[in-house]
Formats: C-alpha cells, sequence, structure tokens
C-alpha cells in the first residue's frame, strides 16, 4: 500500500488495539456478562477489519473496512449510552472508553483521508 507492509505496524491498528484493551479493562468482571461480551466483540471487529482490509492489498478493499471499523466504533458509543442508562460503567470508564473511540473514529478518517492521497 502507500507505506507499511504490514498492517502491526499502522497507526491506526495500533489505535484499534489500545480501543480494545480499554474496552476490556473497563468492563472486566461487569455484572452483565452478555452486554459485556457483545462490547469487547465490537471492539475486536473494529481490529479486525483494519487488519484484514490493509492485508487485501487493495486501497479500494482496505477503505472498505475502515468504512465497517467505522461503524463499530459507532455501535460503541451506542452501547456506551446504554452503559450509562443501565449503569454498567462508572461515568469515568464511559468517557474513557469514549475518549479512545473519538480517536479511534479520528484516526480512520485520517488513513481514509491518506488512502484518496494515495489514489491520486
Amino acid at each position: 500500500m502507500c507505506h507499511s507492509d504490514k498492517f502491526e505496524e499502522l497507526h491506526i491498528w495500533k489505535e484499534a488495539r489500545n480501543l480494545v484493551k480499554e474496552v476490556y479493562f473497563q468492563f472486566q468482571g461487569n455484572e452483565n456478562e452478555q452486554f459485556s461480551t457483545i462490547i469487547k466483540r465490537t471492539a475486536l471487529a473494529v481490529l479486525c477489519n483494519i487488519a484484514e482490509g490493509y492485508s487485501s492489498g487493495s486501497l479500494i478493499v482496505f477503505q472498505s473496512f475502515l468504512f465497517e471499523a467505522e461503524g463499530c466504533c459507532h455501535e460503541i458509543r451506542n452501547f456506551l449510552d446504554k452503559a450509562r442508562t443501565r449503569k454498567y460503567l462508572s461515568e469515568e470508564g464511559i468517557e474513557k472508553v469514549g475518549r479512545t473511540c473519538g480517536a479511534m473514529m479520528a484516526g480512520i478518517r485520517q488513513t481514509l483521508q491518506r488512502i484518496d492521497e494515495c489514489k491520486q
């Protein structure tokens, strides 16, 4: 692709890994196991979409997977609203995951911009 040979070298993939770590940390031992499992899987989907899309070797495919990853970030934000309403997580925990998710979404947008530049 544009610069890296491995998805593990991508800044955006590292950001997604941080999102997964934060979600797993905040939701460990959560009383609602089903809810915790769903939000953890969604965070993992962000990470996996970036890896799979980048590994395709196609900018167009990578772009498509980044849109999927961004959609997962929106799902996480939705889950955070539910976690707040149902008091599954402290306000501090919700804010930490929310900030990490926001940084992830900004990284996705920046990467999409760079892909457009590479295409030209």
